[in-house]
């Protein structure tokens, strides 16, 4: 091995660590922003205000509207992105006990 491959091994090594380490603190910060939307989320929907806005969110969304049947592929493709809004953005977040009260 000459001494020029040394250098350029250690040195993608070194990239690769420090790559890992970068990941490693953007997950530290996506978990502790998830924490923090998730207490706000629930802060919300604890209160008379946060469960009006929230269960009107769920209807504008149609999150419990059936599918139009005979419905182009567009309308569908929109009604899918509006329940996203609330399935993948909300509820997942919710405390078990605040979802059942907005979903019932």
């Amino acid at each position: 091995m000459s001494d020029t491959e040394k250098p350029r091994n250690s040195n993608t090594v070194d990239k690769l660590l420090q790559s890992r380490e970068e990941r490693k603190k953007q997950e530290a910060i996506a978990i502790e922003n998830a924490l923090e939307y998730q207490k706000a989320l629930n802060g919300v929907a604890s209160t008379p205000n946060g469960k009006l806005m929230l269960k009107t969110l769920i209807k504008a969304c149609g999150v419990f509207d059936p599918d139009k049947e005979g419905s182009d592929g567009v309308a569908l493709i929109r009604q899918s992105e509006r329940r996203n809004v609330y399935l993948k953005f909300v509820r997942p977040y919710l405390e078990p006990k605040q979802r059942q009260e907005l979903e019932n």
